[in-house]
């Protein structure tokens, strides 16, 4: 059983690292803009409309790869869980399929108790209704 934790364990590592990989990529998409800005020494300032349209198009063509990248990441994190939770959902399939094979076999067996104490009962009361005395000696059965 060791090995199966240690197992689960660099799954579940696994898995947070796509997720903390997508974080960290949107986190480098928002700076990204700022850091080309810094480095850039250049002043953004926008003083007529005509102008707005480029400083749009430069941080939305500076994000929209990464935060594309960053879906993607995060689509891989979603597999990831949904097969460990497909994993876990077949295993448990198969111990209820288990656990209905040992109440059918339970069920079968209680249904020849039942048919057999209830032809033992029919047959006390034919007895008790005929009023016929049973005897038992020996190996005699029965004596009328």
């Amino acid at each position: 059983m060791l090995g199966g934790n240690i197992l689960e364990e660099n799954d579940k590592k696994l898995t947070n690292g796509w997720l903390i990989a997508g974080g960290i990529v949107i986190v480098g998409a928002i700076l990204n803009p700022f850091i080309i800005m810094a480095l850039s020494k250049t002043n953004f300032t926008v003083t007529e409309i005509d102008e707005l349209g480029t400083v749009g198009d430069f941080f939305g063509g500076t994000t929209v790869g990464l935060l594309s990248l960053a879906s993607i990441l995060f689509v891989i994190h979603t597999i990831a869980i949904q097969s460990k939770e497909l994993a876990l959902q077949r295993k448990e399939l198969s111990l209820t399929r288990e656990e209905f094979k040992t109440g059918n076999l339970t069920a079968k067996v209680q249904q020849i108790d039942n048919a057999f104490f209830s032809i033992i009962i029919k047959l006390l009361i034919i007895f008790k209704l005929s009023h016929t005395e049973i005897h038992f000696q020996g190996e005699r059965r029965f004596q009328y």
